[in-house]
């Protein structure tokens, strides 16, 4: 829990660094980059379903699904970087859930027929990743969508 709260804490730290340091601009690219530890958590169970020697059939699935995953979770949350700029922090959060799901799904009857199971501790450090990418979004979100609707209401009234 204290792991948790930390990462959350330094993920809002680092979100407000880079708000300053990119802008709201770049908010949908780090909305994109924010799936990246689903990704490498992806690759880390493939990598050890090969070692249990998993059916390939099984390994491709599980690589397509988790893949799939991502990107859905990746173009939404660039999508809504306009229009609901608080939901872009949900997002990882949201793919972690579906996530967990499909690896429990898929992966644990086999590998428990196998008498295998993958290190808790990857999952732990995927959990923390989620909350620190979480927490880097939320500081962009504030402002968002009025930056998108009123820039151009913004010069209209100078002019």
């Amino acid at each position: 829990m204290r792991f948790g709260l930390f990462a959350v804490l330094l993920g809002l730290a680092v979100g407000a660094l880079l708000r300053v340091a990119l802008g709201r601009r770049r908010f949908p690219v780090v909305a994109v980059l924010a799936e990246l530890p689903l990704a490498a958590h992806a690759a880390y169970l493939l990598v050890l379903a090969g070692r249990a020697g998993l059916a390939p059939a099984l390994m491709f699935g599980f690589g397509a699904a988790a893949l799939a995953v991502a990107l859905a979770a990746a173009l939404l949350g660039r999508r809504f970087t306009a229009s609901r700029p608080w939901w872009v922090a949900a997002t990882p959060l949201g793919a972690a859930v579906v996530y967990y799901l499909l690896a429990t799904f898929m992966l644990t009857p086999a590998w428990e027929s196998r008498a295998y199971s993958p290190d808790a501790v990857a999952g732990a450090v995927y959990g923390m990743a989620v909350l620190f990418v979480a927490g880097v979004l939320v500081p962009f979100a504030p402002g968002a969508r009025g930056a998108a609707a009123g820039g151009a209401g913004a010069g209209a009234r100078r002019g």
